[in-house]
């Protein structure tokens, strides 16, 4: 058996005025990553207590004479760690403690073994200054590999200082970022420390360690989740072994009652049915956890077996691993293992289709014989018909939130925009997305989402943030006038309205019968399943056919052959409906089999909460037992017809997808009288409201002051058209805000927010913000304007007032918010107690942790039994 690499470590060493753990905390994302190639961050405090606060600690201090105090008692404690632990091998120094690294180098350069085997240094905001005396003669340039990190907005220490230091290396790297004074930890930023990382231990020669850094090969060395991971992964284990007391086994080892060894690994033996076709000896799965599951990674799943080839084919082992990978994904970023089970024993359950589908043929779902065979057929009529019930069905549920939101927590709210070829969606994205150039990407060039007036111009989805006003009542500021600085992340619309950073995505234009493979098939309906809402982008104009083919108007403001924008409405919901009616035919067979349960288990795999599609079904099974006189439906689906199940599809649709419309192009003549025949049928095939604009005309408006021109083109518009069909969008499944603060006599935000309000990947960009402005917008609350980048330092002396907030699923409790802190970095510690308010000027009340968030308690301060203490800049 191959020997665990050892682990390696990298010596980290804070600036002055901060702590380890305080620096550690700011460095998670790299944390992480360097965990799956098994690196640790060793981040020890410093031997002395800074003057000012006697919480954190400096590595020495200037005398009047300039000396510094405390450096050699400083490089002793970090000489006598060194030797301690082979397992050192790279230096990590921010502010003074890259000074400190310098000095580290140095000692190595002179052949001292108190250093042996030091591979690279990494020196973040590093600078140069006058040497100790015993270290005056060091003049030769040193070869030990180097990457020198500063932000060219650190007032602190200059690129200037920065840059010095360099010259004192042979062949140094460095990674400049635009922020200021701090350990950068965006993506390009973290992709900079690990190849720089790789790169010195794989050429350095007289290296103590031979082993690879690899980002794809990771050591099985344990490594161990954060505190919140592990209790999410420990609950899992623990619920899997009494649901399956007989079949579970735990393979990793159970230090104790409540602590479990990392990786946890565990066996489950599938538990057979008289259904379907079972190889002739038991399947197991193996399960293992990866460190970072289930937030951000899949279990890795495997079978066990004792069945030869002709008993279990490798093809069959693929199928059903499959669908096991299959399953994961539906639910990733929640534990899923159960999950995994049930697709592996549907797999074998529904062998025999499968079976027979190979040994056949390929099933075609235009076979009307298909249909026929596998469900009673009905007129179109009744199809129609039951459609609309299904619609009806959905509007009630919606108006009434007559279903159990299911779990909580925090909510990457995304908009899926569909539409024909050529309605205008990526014109729709551009418009509000800013070109999808949000803080992680180039300034300059604009980018975006491609546009042409002929179809299929969008192939593989455009996904990028978006800014949309925040839903009506939803901010304490709407309810009150008093004199107060309200602060927000995100900057403000023309209105005054808090704007939300919500992902928008655009995916290619459909066509009639993509459900069936048309135009690019039905991939792209696949790609909105992660969609929370959608944004149906309609030709308002009637001057193109059904597949985006412009046939234009007489001028006179009548459009010439082309498709009315209710004709629109309709086939494209026709497409949706089909998409999930045709998933659900083909195994319609084991469907009858297993009843209301398997039923369930269909509808699950769109990204919707188990509550929801309880309630659907039940509103469904509760319409067709007082309409039409059948009791208990759902347990007699033999009986049922196509009919019955387009309109269970079409209940769920209408719940699952709420769709509000972009009545674009309504500046064309021919839009007028469109727009009006809409907006009067509204609500109809699952849209709510319908917001006309002119997407073209208010992209072109973003363009320009993207690119710093000072006067909009002529036919140009603020995006407020786009603004407010996403915020009726957005309202459709509104989530709840929750505003954190520290204080709740000055509402002033938590310090460990510092990060999200600057360095955050929705922010909006310098030009978006130069948008904003232009359409009589605000700026966010830590934007410099004096040198148009994020300033930290503005949140100082700020008498800013509820400046963040968090998007929150609606069913979230108080404990949720809370957990969504901690994994943001804002607190620490376990949950002691909260404080919340619904409006400014209210007493605050002690709010339990399982108590809802709503808008009573909105405002939270939130306490934990380990303070957060935060470098002073």
């Amino acid at each position: 058996m191959t020997k665990a690499s050892p682990s390696r470590k990298i010596l980290v060493l804070h600036g002055n005025r901060q702590t380890g753990q305080l620096l550690l905390g700011r460095m998670d994302k790299l944390r992480k990553k360097l965990q799956r190639i098994n690196v640790q961050l060793v981040a020890p405090d410093a031997p002395f207590l800074h003057a000012n606060d006697d919480h954190l600690r400096q590595w020495w201090s200037r005398t009047d004479n300039g000396d510094c105090q405390g450096l050699q008692e400083s490089m002793d404690y970090l000489r006598a760690m060194w030797q301690s632990d082979s397992s050192f091998q790279g230096i990590l120094g921010f502010s003074q403690g890259a000074r400190m690294a310098h000095l580290v180098a140095l000692k190595a350069a002179k052949k001292e073994t108190a250093f042996d085997g030091l591979m690279y240094i990494i020196m973040v905001a590093g600078y140069d200054a006058p040497l100790p005396k015993e270290l005056e003669s060091c003049t030769d340039k040193l070869s030990v590999p180097s990457l020198h990190v500063w932000g060219q907005a650190d007032k602190l220490i200059t690129p200037e200082q920065s840059r010095a230091v360099m010259s004192a290396y042979q062949n140094p790297k460095q990674h400049v970022h635009e922020g200021g004074h701090h350990v950068p930890m965006r993506a390009v930023s973290v992709a900079a420390y690990l190849d720089f990382i790789k790169d010195s231990t794989t050429s350095n020669g007289d290296c103590k360690h031979t082993d690879n850094i690899s980002t794809t090969n990771v050591s099985s060395t344990p490594v161990h989740p954060d505190e919140e991971t592990a209790m999410a992964q420990q609950d899992e284990v623990e619920a899997l072994s009494a649901i399956f007391p007989d079949e579970f086994k735990l393979l990793s080892k159970k230090l104790n009652d409540e602590v479990y060894q990392h990786p946890i690994r565990y066996r489950i033996l599938l538990p057979e049915s008289d259904e379907g076709m079972w190889p002739p000896h038991p399947i197991s799965l193996l399960v293992e956890y990866p460190v970072d599951y289930p937030s951000l990674s899949l279990p890795i799943v495997s079978l066990q077996h004792e069945n030869n080839v002709m008993e279990f084919s490798s093809g069959h082992v693929h199928q059903c691993l499959n669908a096991i990978q299959e399953a994961a994904k539906a639910e990733q970023g929640m534990p899923c293992v159960m999950s995994c089970i049930y697709a592996a024993r549907e797999f074998f359950e529904d062998a025999i289709d499968l079976v027979d589908d190979i040994e056949n043929k390929e099933v075609d779902m235009n076979d009307e014989t298909f249909e026929m065979a596998k469900i009673k057929a009905v007129s179109q009529e009744r199809i129609h018909e039951c459609n609309m019930q299904g619609l009806e069905i959905a509007r009630k549920l919606l108006e009434g939130n007559a279903f159990d939101p299911g779990k909580g927590g925090s909510w990457k709210y995304t908009i899926g925009l569909v539409g024909k070829p050529s309605a205008g969606k990526s014109t729709f994205f551009n418009a509000a997305t800013g070109f999808a150039r949000q803080r992680n990407d180039t300034e300059n060039a604009l980018g975006g989402a491609t546009m042409a007036p002929h179809p299929f111009t969008t192939i593989d989805p455009n996904v990028g943030y978006c800014l949309v006003p925040a839903p009506e009542g939803s901010c304490p500021e709407e309810d009150h006038s008093g004199n107060y600085d309200i602060g927000c992340t995100h900057g403000r619309d023309s209105r005054g309205r808090r704007l939300l950073p919500v992902v928008a995505k655009d995916v290619a234009g459909l066509v009639p019968g993509a459900y069936q493979g048309r135009g690019r098939g039905n991939k792209f309906l696949n790609d909105l399943t992660d969609a929370d809402v959608l944004i149906h982008v309609v030709d308002a104009s009637g001057i193109a056919d059904t597949e985006g083919n412009v046939v234009g108007y007489d001028g006179e403001g009548e459009a010439n052959s082309g498709s009315h924008p209710l004709n629109d409405l309709s086939w494209i919901r026709n497409e949706l409906v089909e998409w999930v009616y045709a998933n659900l035919l083909f195994k319609w067979e084991n469907i009858k089999r297993r009843g209301r349960s398997k039923l369930f288990d269909m509808f699950s795999g769109y990204g919707q909460s188990q509550a929801v599609v309880s309630a659907v079904l039940l509103a469904v099974e509760k319409f067709m037992d007082t309409e039409e006189s059948r009791d208990r439906a759902l347990d007699h689906l033999e009986e049922w017809d196509q009919g019955d199940v387009h309109r269970l599809v079409s209940a769920f649709l209408g719940v699952r997808f709420p769709m509000a419309l972009a009545l674009n192009k309504s500046d064309v003549p021919s839009a007028t009288a469109n727009v009006r025949d809409v907006q009067e049928a509204l609500p109809i095939h699952g849209a709510h409201i319908g917001v006309p604009l002119s997407a073209r005309s208010e992209m072109e408006f973003v363009k320009r002051h993207l690119q710093s021109a000072s006067e909009s083109k002529e036919g140009s518009s603020p995006p407020v058209g786009v603004w407010q069909c996403l915020q009726s969008a957005l309202m459709l499944r509104s989530p709840v805000l929750a505003f954190p603060v520290c204080d709740m006599s000055t509402f002033s935000s938590l310090p460990g927010l510092i990060d999200y309000a600057t360095l955050d990947a929705s922010l909006p960009s310098a030009g978006m913000i130069s948008c904003l402005r232009a359409a009589g917008g605000s700026a966010p609350s830590l934007f410099n304007d004096d040198i148009q980048i994020y300033d930290a330092s503005l949140a100082k002396d700020s008498s800013v007032m509820l400046r963040d907030s968090l998007i929150m699923k609606p069913g979230s409790t108080i404990e949720d918010v809370f957990l969504t802190l901690k994994r943001m970095g804002a607190l620490a510690g376990e949950f002691v107690r909260a404080e919340g308010v619904g409006r400014i000027g209210e007493k605050p009340k002690l709010v339990p942790k399982h108590e809802l968030l709503t808008q009573n308690n909105r405002i939270l301060k939130i306490m934990t039994n380990k303070r957060t203490q935060w470098q002073s800049k």
